[in-house]
């Protein structure tokens, strides 16, 4: 019963969806790897993620996903955007136990982008994601299949919003460590991958795009008008 309530809420959210919009200027083609573009967004005061988020009354996953919807907007003129919400899938206590791979990227269909503030973005943000998230057990491979012929290789959603806020300040038995971020695998666009470093010291901001979409200089302008725009916000 899930399952088809899931399904009939993806089919009714996207139904008549646009071809969604990307920041690149060459047709989607499939890659089986990456590039890299690491930038650090240096704390704007004490604790700059809590502080950006209390003043928004938002989450920073939320403000962040707003921003990148505004940028897409002010670039490309699309007033509709749908961007990738990678999630745990994992629901209840059972799941949790359950080893393996269950995560997923569900798309988030913005809508009226030039006619809103940025206060009533944040909050069409929050909604659409807390229903994305209800529905979450969802496959994307199924969604696509659902879509009809040709929908397998059609993009649900055009660049993907990651925020993942961990304590690196990892120890074994007393001794430090130090983390590297690996690679999930090959970006179909454009992901936006944030880290908290640690509680005063700002975000690294990864930007992984396609290579056969985008160029290291593509990446690197990007990002730099990127955390301009956020910060002016």
């Amino acid at each position: 019963e899930q399952f088809a309530r899931d399904r009939q809420y993806w089919l009714e959210c996207l139904a008549e969806m646009p071809e969604p919009v990307s920041l690149a200027d060459r047709p989607p083609v499939k890659s089986r790897g990456f590039l890299r573009q690491t930038a650090y967004i240096q704390p704007l005061g004490s604790g700059m993620p809590r502080t950006v988020t209390n003043s928004a009354g938002a989450t920073l996953f939320q403000v962040l996903t707003a921003v990148t919807a505004a940028y897409l907007n002010r670039l490309t003129g699309a007033d509709e955007v749908t961007l990738g919400l990678p999630v745990t899938g994992r629901l209840g206590a059972s799941s949790r136990n359950i080893p393996g791979m269950l995560s997923n990227v569900l798309p988030l269909r913005l809508t009226a982008l030039s006619d809103i503030t940025v206060s009533e973005l944040l909050q069409q943000v929050a909604q659409k994601t807390r229903q994305a998230l209800r529905h979450q057990r969802y496959r994307s491979e199924e969604l696509r299949r659902e879509l009809g012929p040709g929908a397998t290789n059609q993009r649900l959603f055009g660049p993907a919003v990651n925020v993942m806020l961990f304590d690196y300040d990892l120890q074994f038995a007393g001794h430090p460590s130090t983390q590297h971020r690996l690679s999930y695998g090959a970006v179909e666009d454009l992901s936006i991958v944030v880290y908290g470093r640690s509680k005063d010291d700002g975000l690294r901001i990864d930007f992984d795009a396609n290579p056969h979409l985008y160029t290291i200089d593509d990446l690197s302008t990007h990002q730099q008008r990127f955390i301009r725009f956020f910060e002016s916000i």
